[in-house]
């Protein structure tokens, strides 16, 4: 059953980033938030989003790969495409695009977006998201990849299906 109106599920820990996203997405779609991955699995489950938005550092609890991870082992949230909005690319010189995130998660996120985003590109990668969630399902899509930096994630081992806790730990 479709609903009439597609809703939005932004998650990110930096009040700033939050608001952003909430502006740029709320423009054409009501918007849910929350400030942390623990939270995200939680609205994600009672709120039934149309797609996430959601932010892949977040510290104390789940960050972005645990969260998606999370929704991804559940049956009521596994279908929601996720993209995920990243600086860690820039930070550490890491791939964290599609293609290196296919050997550590069972499935890819929708997109990796790497911050800062504009909201035009926001709100495309918002709509390619939700058309092609429209017509899949187990969401055998195209992701897509944000950059290629020049090391890979082959050097951090795979942790419980995803790499979020695993890579973090490496990075620090």
């Amino acid at each position: 059953m479709r609903k009439d109106v597609q809703t939005v599920l932004v998650v990110d820990d930096d009040p700033d980033w939050l608001e952003f996203l909430s502006r740029a997405l709320g423009s054409e779609y009501p918007v849910l938030s929350a400030a942390n991955g623990d939270d995200a699995v939680r609205r994600a489950r009672s709120a039934g989003p149309d797609v996430i938005v959601m932010d892949v550092m977040m510290p104390g609890g789940k960050d972005g790969f645990a969260a998606y991870a999370e929704l991804q082992r559940n049956s009521r949230t596994r279908d929601i495409p996720v993209i995920m909005l990243t600086d860690i690319n820039r930070k550490t010189d890491l791939d964290f695009g599609s293609e290196a995130m296919n050997r550590y998660l069972d499935k890819a996120p929708a997109a990796f977006l790497e911050k800062p985003v504009s909201a035009v590109r926001l709100l495309e990668a918002v709509r390619g998201a939700l058309s092609h969630g429209d017509s899949m399902t187990g969401r055998a899509h195209e992701a897509q990849r944000v950059r290629s930096p020049r090391c890979t994630l082959g050097a951090v081992p795979r942790y419980s299906g995803a790499c979020g806790t695993a890579a973090l730990s490496y990075l620090r």
